[in-house]
């Protein structure tokens, strides 16, 4: 029965909604809130402008990131930490958790967002930051 999958009785429930309301802002993907965002697609193609050159040809990629000497202590739980690298170092770190953490590295980071410079990030609740190695 199809009712007993997560997946179908999501997917149904947007086709209803999409019945129901078409000119609602359109839903970009399973992984895209329902209704869709009206800035979803120029918050998807900003965040893939800071990916891309994480990710060019020769590219080196850890994700998720345990325990490492890029840090001082542990991860706390909730955070999530991806390293990138090819002609330059690249760090990507998320909080997932609802409490704001700092995490202090052995290396200097520059916010490829805010230009911010220094080696104790801190994270709010629910962020995602994009560095580069200063």
């Amino acid at each position: 029965n199809g009712e007993n999958c997560f997946w179908t009785r999501h997917m149904r429930g947007v086709n209803r909604y999409y019945t129901e309301n078409p000119e609602a802002p359109p839903m970009y993907g399973w992984w895209d809130s329902c209704p869709g965002r009206a800035d979803a697609r120029e918050r998807w193609l900003h965040h893939f402008d800071l990916y891309r050159p994480m990710v060019a040809e020769g590219s080196r990629a850890w994700l998720e990131i345990g325990e490492n000497s890029l840090f001082e202590g542990t991860l706390p739980v909730g955070v999530t930490v991806s390293a990138f690298v090819n002609d330059e170092t690249y760090l990507v770190a998320a909080n997932y958790s609802e409490v704001p953490v700092t995490l202090k590295s052995t290396w200097q980071w520059e916010d490829r967002e805010s230009r911010w410079t220094g080696s104790a990030l801190e994270l709010a609740p629910g962020t995602l930051r994009y560095l580069r190695r200063a």
